[in-house]
């Protein structure tokens, strides 16, 4: 029985669940608190893995080298050892399932620039800077399902197949529409421009309607409607959003971090800031928000 929650846990962690099955473990996870608790304790081991190499061979090296940085799952979750000896086997059917599955995935990244895609049935998406695309090389037979992280603009081909974009934060499924994704660290921003959305985070299902965003920062969901569109082909603007998710957007757009603490962070601001110079942007925001950030050792801090 155990066994089986394990299976399922590893397999939607590893994004190689099928779209009905993750379906059903997200509504899972929302009305049993004891699967619910088994995730969140599997989630945080397996964030804090993606810090390591994904390689049958090293799993327990990696797992040792996690020991080693401090890491004591045991005191912070008050975990008995059968439970850390299911971790370390959760940990290594991710390995293995990361390094089989994804050596026959497709993938495109971009850094510095905006690129634009078109799949195989004629969907096109404009990805963001520093961002990622994902899907099997079966994509189009029996499914048409991406995983994203970063942020990027898809127009989707109609189609009886559903399009499904699986981000960490949660899923998008649509039939046929324009929408803008954004999913980096806690946040999942869904934009819908076109047609219908559905968006599953944390077992509950999200429909949008044209002019409508949704809005996730982990901590709380909404939906509401929007007046204009965030943009980043040309500058990047953002309207009526959070100062955090404005950081979000500068972490993403110019590959670096950020370290501000605040509740003034859940603010809304709307600003349009240039792409190719990071230190204009601080001033306008220093300008908008009434503070003073600065950028030390690539991460943008508040002095």
């Amino acid at each position: 029985m155990y066994q089986e929650k394990e299976d399922r846990i590893a397999a939607y962690l590893s994004g190689n669940m099928p779209e009905q099955e993750r379906i059903l473990f997200l509504k899972d996870i929302a009305s049993n608190p004891s699967l619910k608790n088994d995730y969140l304790v599997y989630k945080e081991i397996w964030e804090l893995t993606k810090q390591l190499s994904h390689s049958k061979e090293t799993t327990e090296n990696d797992w040792n080298d996690l020991q080693q940085r401090g890491v004591t799952p045991m005191k912070r979750y008050n975990l008995n050892r059968w439970n850390i000896a299911a971790s370390v086997a959760l940990i290594a059917v991710i390995s293995v399932s990361m390094w089989f599955f994804g050596s026959t995935d497709i993938s495109f990244t971009t850094k510095q620039k905006v690129m634009e895609y078109r799949l195989v049935d004629n969907s096109t998406i404009l990805m963001h800077h520093n961002s990622t695309l994902s899907y099997g090389k079966d994509f189009n037979d029996l499914d048409r399902t991406v995983a994203l992280r970063g942020a990027a603009y898809f127009d989707i081909e109609k189609c009886k197949k559903p399009f499904t974009v699986h981000t960490d934060n949660g899923d998008i499924t649509v039939y046929g529409t324009q929408f803008t994704a954004f999913s980096h660290e806690n946040f999942l921003v869904v934009e819908l421009h076109e047609g219908a959305v559905s968006v599953l985070s944390e077992g509950i299902d999200y429909k949008l309607t044209p002019g409508e965003r949704f809005f996730s920062d982990g901590a709380s969901h909404t939906v509401s409607a929007f007046t204009k569109a965030s943009s980043w082909s040309g500058n990047l603007e953002l309207t009526d959003v959070p100062l955090a998710y404005i950081l979000n957007q500068l972490e993403l757009t110019y590959g670096i971090s950020s370290d501000v603490n605040g509740r003034w962070l859940k603010e809304n601001y709307t600003v349009k800031l240039p792409k190719n110079d990071l230190m204009a942007c601080l001033t306008i925001l220093n300008d908008v928000v009434g503070k003073n950030f600065a950028l030390k050792n690539q991460t943008i801090v508040l002095n």
